[in-house]
């Protein structure tokens, strides 16, 4: 599960990683922009000026991305298992950033064709109301429009707590789900790109996760993948 920047080298060296020790692999890429005449797929949300309204757009805007991004996959793996092209053993998902946002989503929606046995979280974090406000990634980079000031530590609970009102697909139960398999953490101790107070909410998430850091920012982490991407593999 991929990041915006669409496979970039780091999820090519990863899955060359998976290829050279004998799985199968899908590679997929998260949906980047909607059709639509007005915003041209660009969602619009200004937390600064209106934090319940742009929290509530936001929730909107996740469920339908990660849904629909859930709902393709379901649809593609079903049919390659109709067409005996899944082979048999385990499954394991691997996040990466946005991919690690949407990862319990989607194996909620792959577990009936198949389950997901392990997932590997790669430099992603929790809480896209809170990334949105304070990451360090520009609005080209998040495929969303944000608009008036940077918003205040005051309304910041504001503007996550009705995200979290708003969304159906980023719950408590969810995560307690998908927690219940090995997961592997693997943070960038760096990254402004994912805030640190989402990558602590990560942790918390998944205490019994195995955790690996890296002294590196999140571009970097992507990087270290030329190196790191066996070791993961091997875990």
């Amino acid at each position: 599960l991929g990041s915006l920047a669409r496979f970039n080298p780091g999820e090519r060296w990863m899955t060359e990683a998976f290829l050279r020790d004998g799985w199968s692999v899908l590679v997929s890429s998260p949906p980047i922009n909607s059709p639509d005449a007005v915003t041209r797929g660009r969602t619009r949300v200004a937390p600064g000026v209106d934090p319940d309204r742009a929290g509530r757009m936001l929730g909107v805007e996740f469920d339908v991305a990660i849904g629909s991004w859930a709902v393709g996959l379901a649809a593609i793996l079903r049919q390659f298992d109709a067409d005996g092209l899944i082979p048999t053993g385990p499954m394991v998902l691997v996040g990466m950033s946005s991919g690690g946002l949407a990862a319990p989503a989607i194996a909620a929606a792959l577990d009936p064709i198949r389950p997901t046995a392990a997932a590997a979280l790669i430099a992603t974090g929790v809480d896209p109301a809170l990334i949105i406000a304070r990451t360090s990634l520009g609005d080209e980079d998040l495929r969303i429009q944000r608009t008036g000031p940077r918003i205040s530590h005051q309304d910041l609970p504001r503007f996550v707590e009705s995200y979290h009102r708003e969304s159906r697909l980023d719950g408590e139960d969810l995560d307690e789900w998908f927690a219940d398999r090995p997961i592997l953490i693997l943070e960038a101790g760096f990254d402004a790109a994912i805030p640190a107070e989402s990558r602590r909410q990560l942790r918390q998430r998944h205490p019994k996760a195995a955790y690996w850091w890296l002294p590196t920012g999140h571009y970097g982490l992507f990087a270290a993948l030329l190196r790191e991407a066996t070791r993961v593999v091997e875990w």
